[in-house]
C-alpha cells in the first residue's frame, strides 16, 4: 500500500520511479501467486489445519514466514516462490540461477530461508514453552511457468509446485496422528496472531525521495488530477467538474 500511495503521488519521470514501480509490481506479482496456493491448500484432505500467512514476529531479529500450517501433531512451513522462466539451482552454491530473455539472475536458495524461520520460530515457542511438534519446510513454486531444473539438486523433495502442495501434506498427515486437541492447536495459533507486528518503515527515507518531490493536492476519484477544491462542504474537480465529499481518504495510508 505504501508503495502504491507513493507511486501515484510521484512524477513518472522521477529517477527513481521505474524501480518503486518494479517493486509494486513484485509485491501484486506476489499476491497473485499467494490466492493461486490457497486453493491448493484447500485440495489437501487434512483433519484439523490451522493456517497464517504472513506471520510476522519480532524476537532477537524480526522474521517472516509465508505460510505457516498447524495441525494436531505437525507443522509445516512454507516459502513461496512467483519466479517464471528455467530456474537452476545449484547444488554446490546453494543458489537458483534464472534464465531470462539470454540474462542470469541469481536468487538465494528458498530452503536455507525457510530453514532459517524454523530455526527462528522454534527459540520463540520454546521462549513461550509452547509444545514442539515435528515440523517440515518446503519451498513452493506456485507460477506454471516455472521451469524448474532439479537434477542434481539433494533436497529436491522439498522443492514443489502448487499441484504438488495437496498430496506432499497428506503424506505427512498420514503419518503423524493427533497429539494435541483441536483446542490446543487453535490456542497456540491464536497466540502467535496476536503477536504478529508489521513491518513499518519511512517510504521515503528508504528511496531517498524529499517531501518537496510529491505530488500535492487532493486527488479526483474521476479523472485522477491532483486539483480538487473544497466547495460547500463538498470537493470538486475543475476539470471534470465530479463532485465527492470523500476524495481525501484515497489519500490516507
Amino acid at each position: 500500500m505504501k508503495h502504491k500511495a507513493l507511486l501515484d503521488r510521484l512524477p513518472q519521470d522521477h529517477p527513481q520511479y521505474r524501480y518503486i514501480y518494479d517493486k509494486w509490481r513484485q509485491f501484486e506479482s506476489g499476491q497473485a501467486g499467494e490466492a493461486n496456493l490457497e486453493y491448493y491448500l484447500k485440495q489437501a484432505h487434512l483433519d484439523s489445519p490451522q493456517f497464517l500467512n504472513g506471520l510476522r514476529i519480532e524476537h532477537q531479529s524480526a522474521f517472516q514466514l509465508d505460510w505457516l500450517l498447524f495441525d494436531l501433531d505437525y507443522r509445516v512451513i512454507l516459502e513461496i516462490k512467483n519466479y517464471t522462466a528455467p530456474i537452476y539451482f545449484d547444488p554446490y552454491s546453494r543458489q537458483l540461477i534464472r534464465t531470462k530473455a539470454g540474462e542470469k539472475e541469481v536468487f538465494p536458495d528458498p530452503l536455507l530461508q525457510v530453514d532459517l524461520q524454523h530455526a527462528q520460530l522454534r527459540r520463540y515457542l520454546d521462549k513461550h514453552n509452547i509444545e514442539q511438534l515435528p515440523t517440515f519446510t518446503a519451498a513452493v513454486f506456485v507460477n506454471r511457468h516455472a521451469i524448474l531444473q532439479l537434477q542434481d539438486y539433494p533436497d529436491r523433495h522439498r522443492i514443489l509446485t502448487a499441484q504438488a502442495l495437496p498430496s506432499f501434506l497428506e503424506k505427512i498427515a498420514r503419518k503423524h496422528p493427533a497429539k494435541i486437541s483441536p483446542s490446543k492447536n487453535q490456542e497456540i495459533v491464536s497466540f502467535l496472531h496476536d503477536h504478529h507486528q508489521e513491518a513499518h518503515f519511512p517510504i521515503l527515507d528508504r528511496y531517498g525521495i524529499k517531501w518537496s518531490d510529491l505530488i500535492k493536492g487532493v486527488p479526483c476519484p474521476a479523472c485522477t488530477k491532483f486539483a480538487m477544491n473544497r466547495i460547500r462542504l463538498r470537493w470538486q474537480c475543475p476539470f471534470c467538474n465530479e463532485r465527492s465529499s470523500d476524495a481525501p481518504f484515497a489519500s490516507i495510508v
